[in-house]
């Protein structure tokens, strides 16, 4: 059996999720922060809860729906207000120190502080899942140039990110996994060995979303299949998770309201699961942003008991 998840923004988080998260066939729904460079989305996100969405999550949980988070959350985890007196603990870019994304990975005290506050984040979340998700800064090109850095690509950087909060989440909870996210610029396979309790999350965001991954004349769609397994190398498959853009309403409305129809295509979303689950990966989840009540004045419910049908067969198959 498949384990369907969906990834909704944290304002799109509604009661109606509980009906439609049955009708998707999943017992997982992640909460996102679209994350904007300069912008504290993660302090953002714990108002959200505080204000009115902890027992909202207590609905879910009572109807055996997972809540979970996925987070770009480094700005939070290394506050950009420590610049000012300890810029070596950023990034260095066209020889210059900035506070605008990550951090400087070969600076001890900077993951240090990653890891302390990825311990307080667990904390302040208070997820039952054993699962995190903080990624680092939403950018394609964000990690350091420093001397100490450039000899690492933005993978292993990314990596040495992912180690550092899972330590720190794990002195929260000792069964605890983080997500190494293959996104953005982090497209290559890492050298950096990941630490047991790293996990694969594989996003294949700028592919063609209108033809299957597997498409022989898509070069990006190319690059995303070779990657995905080569990096099944170093990561188990059966640990491994996919997130894809099926339902991302916010991705095909350019990020601006109000959200366009969801342009599914059953045929596309079926040809990539039966990919991804050939290779023995049991986790496939998809974004669904601006699925929302202004969503379903517009267009009707969302066809989200298509997706469930696309693993039925697929179950059926195995």
């Amino acid at each position: 059996m498949k384990n369907l998840g969906l990834v909704i923004l944290i304002e799109d988080f509604i009661p109606e999720w509980i009906e439609w998260s049955k009708k998707a066939g999943i017992a997982t729904l992640g909460l996102h922060k679209i994350a904007i460079p300069g912008s504290d989305s993660v302090s953002d996100l714990l108002r959200q809860l505080d204000n009115d969405k902890r027992s909202l999550i207590s609905r879910f949980q009572d109807n055996a729906i997972s809540i979970q988070y996925e987070l770009h959350a480094l700005e939070w985890l290394l506050p950009r207000s420590l610049f000012s007196d300890k810029p070596k603990l950023f990034r260095e870019k066209e020889g210059k120190r900035n506070n605008d994304l990550n951090c400087c990975v070969s600076n001890s005290e900077a993951l240090e502080i990653i890891s302390q506050n990825s311990y307080t984040l667990a904390k302040l979340l208070k997820q039952e899942s054993f699962d995190y998700f903080f990624w680092t800064d939403d950018a394609f090109d964000g990690f350091c140039e420093c001397d100490m850095c450039s000899s690492l690509s933005p993978s292993d950087q990314n990596m040495l990110i992912v180690n550092a909060m899972l330590k720190g989440v794990r002195a929260y909870n000792s069964k605890a996994r983080m997500s190494y996210l293959a996104y953005a610029s982090a497209l290559q396979v890492p050298t950096v060995k990941p630490d047991d309790g790293v996990f694969l999350e594989f996003a294949p965001m700028d592919r063609n979303h209108f033809k299957p991954i597997t498409d022989q004349n898509e070069e990006k769609s190319q690059n995303y299949v070779s990657l995905l397994k080569e990096l099944l190398k170093i990561f188990p498959s059966c640990d491994s998770q996919i997130l894809e853009y099926w339902y991302d309403i916010a991705l095909y409305s350019g990020y601006k309201y109000p959200p366009v129809k969801a342009p599914l295509s059953i045929d596309i979303i079926s040809a990539d699961a039966g990919f991804y689950t050939s290779l023995g990966i049991d986790t496939i989840k998809s974004f669904a942003s601006y699925i929302s009540s202004e969503y379903c004045k517009l267009h009707g419910e969302p066809p989200l008991d298509e997706f469930n049908n696309v693993f039925k067969n697929i179950n059926s198959k195995s």
